[in-house]
């Protein structure tokens, strides 16, 4: 439970830079579409992951980032 405001807000902080491999929309998706499209999702992976950009944008951010 996230009783407490810091919480809350470390969560979101985490979701920040808004970019991802993959989302689904459970307010509009019955979870059976939502479970279809991970499988086919998950059956084809994207070339590029949302890590490797993010990655690069920590990279370019901190020259001493690995």
């Amino acid at each position: 439970m996230l009783s407490e405001p810091w919480r809350l807000r470390d969560c979101l902080d985490v979701h920040q830079h808004g970019l991802y491999d993959f989302e689904v929309d459970t307010a509009t998706s019955s979870a059976r579409e939502c479970a279809e499209a991970i499988k086919e999702f998950v059956d084809r992976p994207p070339a590029t992951r949302a890590f490797d950009e993010l990655r690069g944008r920590a990279r370019r951010h901190d020259p001493s980032a690995t």
